[in-house]
């Protein structure tokens, strides 16, 4: 096999939505985003014991990427929220996230030894002015 079969074979182009949590910048994959909902914090009710919101005849379960990464509380409440709506198979699930920055192409890299450690990030990319771990979607429904 020659270098440029295996540089190829690594690099994964794909396009995904760049987010915001805290100060830290996530990739979630296009392929799993269904819609991005600004939804008041009116509209999230509790199924046990479990945030969700109404959309479109679903109950979609709410991820906050703040918690789940162990990220500092937001300085300031609000009175809306950031909804990346997503799905894998036929399970939706809605990614509260800070900000959202537009769409990008990236080339997901490998994270090398720390792909074995890390069970909700597929890899990482670099962007012009930060680096963002890809989110792997599946991982947070399974």
């Amino acid at each position: 096999m020659e270098l440029s079969q295996i540089v190829t074979e690594n690099m994964k182009n794909s396009q995904a939505l760049i987010a915001g949590v805290r100060d830290e910048k996530i990739a979630i994959p296009l392929s799993s985003v269904l819609s991005i909902e600004n939804v008041s914090v009116s509209e999230i009710s509790t199924v046990n014991f479990e945030d969700v919101i109404y959309l479109r005849g679903q109950v979609i379960p709410l991820v906050y990427m703040d918690k789940l990464f162990n990220l500092e509380e937001a300085r300031k409440e609000s009175l809306n929220i950031n909804v990346v709506i997503c799905m894998y198979k036929d399970t939706y699930l809605g990614l509260v996230v800070d900000e959202l920055f537009g769409q990008e192409d990236i080339d997901k890299k490998s994270m090398g030894i720390l792909d074995n450690e890390n069970r909700f990030f597929s890899g990482a990319t670099i962007l012009d002015d930060a680096v963002a771990l890809v989110l792997d979607v599946e991982s947070l429904i399974a």
